[in-house]
């Protein structure tokens, strides 16, 4: 099972970007991004643009789910 995560492009080319982390993604399936931007990120590949919104959001779960695990 593979889980998505909400990454920030640090550098934006036509058709990959460069997160923040490190990581490279295709930008097939959302078109054109730009630094700084956030999208939803599963194994490489770029599936959805989002807001700032939705990132905190899905970090506060994210973070639930890690705590959940540990205990």
């Amino acid at each position: 099972m593979c889980l998505a995560v909400p990454l920030q492009v640090k550098k934006a080319g036509e058709k990959t970007a460069m997160m923040t982390d490190g990581r490279e993604v295709a930008l097939g399936l959302v078109g054109k991004v730009r630094a700084k931007q956030w999208l939803l990120v599963k194994s490489n590949l770029a599936v959805e643009k989002l807001k700032a919104s939705e990132v905190l959001t899905m970090q506060q779960v994210l973070k639930g789910v890690v705590n959940a695990i540990r205990s």
